[in-house]
C-alpha cells in the first residue's frame, strides 16, 4: 500500500479510521501522534498520510516520520527528501541522517548544509557534528596519535557518520585501549554486534576494565556475554558483582546529594570512597572536606600524594591536618 501512496492513490478503509482520529485530534502534535498510533498498530499506510496531513500544517517531526517509514520500506530516495525538508525546518535528527547520507557519498559540505539550521537553532548534537565536519582531521590524528582520547572519540563520530563502520570501531578501539571507561562500553557493544573471535575478547577485556572502575552496566553486559557463551559459573559470578556494583552506584549517588546538601560527613565519606578505588572525583571532595576543617579529608589527601610520590604536596595536606586538629 505504501508504493500506492507514493503514487497518489488512497488508502483503505482502516486507514480512514485513523483518519477520522487524526481529524478529532485538530493540533499538528497530536495528528503526530495519531499517525504513531497508526503505525503502531501496523497501518503504515494510514500513519503515512495522517503524518503528510501535519507536514502540510508546518509540523517537521512528521516529515523525519516519514523519512524514516521511506526508508524502512525500501524508498531510500523518496526518504531523503522528507529528511531534507524536516532539516530545512531545524529538525536535528533528520539534519543528522541527511548529513550521514551526503558523507557517505562524500559530499562534506552538503552534510554541513543538512546540519546549519538545526545547528543555529540550537541543537547541540548538530552543532558537535558540523563542528566535526568543520574539523582539521589531519590534526586530530596528530592528536590522537599523541594520546588525546578526545581526538580519538572525534575520529569516530567522523567514520560513524560517513558509515564506515570497520574505521569507526577501529578509532573507538583505539580509544577503549586508552582506558577511557565511555569508550570501553561502546567498543565493547560495537565489537560484540560486529562478532569474530578477536573482536568478543576485546570487548571481555574491556567490559573487566570498565567493571573494575564501579559501573555496574559493564558488569552485566558481561554476564550477558558468559550467558550466550552458555558459561554459567562466570555469568552467575558477573550477575552478582553486577547488582553489587548497582547497590553501590545507588549509594553512591545518595551520598553526592547529601553532600550536595551540605553534609560534610557524606563529604567526607564519598572522598574516601571514590579515592580509595582511585577516582579522581575523590580528590575534589577530599579539598571540598579540608577546606571546611575536616580531619579525614586532609589527611585522605595527603596519603593520595603521598601514593603519588609527591612528597612536597603530601606535607602541605598532612600539616593542614594538624593544624585542623590543633584548632588552628
Amino acid at each position: 500500500m505504501l508504493a500506492q501512496l507514493l503514487n497518489g492513490k488512497g488508502a483503505d478503509d482502516e486507514a480512514a479510521r485513523w483518519h477520522g482520529l487524526a481529524e478529532a485530534a485538530g493540533q499538528p502534535e497530536a495528528v503526530h501522534r495519531a499517525g504513531e498510533a497508526a503505525l503502531s498498530s501496523g497501518n503504515a499506510d494510514a500513519a503515512f498520510e495522517i503524518w503528510s496531513r501535519a507536514v502540510h500544517a508546518g509540523y517537521a517531526p512528521s516529515a523525519a516520520s516519514i523519512g524514516s517509514l521511506l526508508e524502512a520500506s525500501g524508498h531510500g530516495e523518496a526518504a531523503e527528501s522528507w529528511w531534507a525538508g524536516a532539516a530545512e525546518a531545524g529538525h536535528g535528527e533528520a539534519a543528522e541522517r541527511l548529513a550521514e547520507i551526503r558523507l557517505g557519498r562524500g559530499d562534506r559540505d552538503g552534510a554541513r548544509r543538512a546540519l546549519s539550521r538545526a545547528a543555529a537553532d540550537g541543537d547541540r548534537n548538530a552543532q558537535r557534528l558540523l563542528r566535526l565536519l568543520s574539523a582539521d582531521e589531519e590534526h586530530l590524528r596528530d592528536r590522537a596519535e599523541r594520546g588525546h582520547v578526545l581526538a580519538m572519540w572525534d575520529l569516530f563520530h567522523l567514520a560513524a557518520l560517513s558509515g564506515d563502520s570497520d574505521h569507526a570501531l577501529a578509532r573507538i578501539a583505539a580509544a577503549a585501549n586508552a582506558k577511557d571507561p565511555e569508550c570501553q562500553l561502546l567498543a565493547a557493544r560495537l565489537s560484540l554486534a560486529q562478532g569474530g573471535d578477536a573482536n568478543v575478547a576485546n570487548a571481555e577485556r574491556w567490559l573487566r576494565e570498565t567493571a573494575e572502575t564501579g559501573r555496574p552496566e559493564a558488569a552485566a553486559q558481561l554476564a550477558d556475554l558468559y550467558a550466550r557463551q552458555r558459561q554459567s559459573a562466570l555469568e552467575q559470578e558477573w550477575r552478582s558483582k553486577a547488582e553489587r556494583l548497582a547497590r553501590a552506584a545507588t549509594k553512591l549517588q545518595a551520598g553526592r546529594a547529601a553532600a550536595e546538601d551540605g553534609s560534610l560527613l557524606a563529604v567526607t565519606q564519598l572522598a574516601v570512597s571514590l579515592l580509595g578505588r582511585d577516582d579522581p572525583e575523590g580528590e575534589q571532595w577530599a579539598r571540598l572536606g579540608a577546606s571546611r576543617g575536616d580531619v579525614a579529608c586532609a589527611n585522605t589527601l595527603g596519603a593520595r600524594y603521598a601514593q603519588l610520590h609527591d612528597d612536597v604536596q603530601a606535607r602541605i595536606w598532612f600539616d593542614h591536618a594538624i593544624n585542623i586538629s590543633r584548632g588552628h
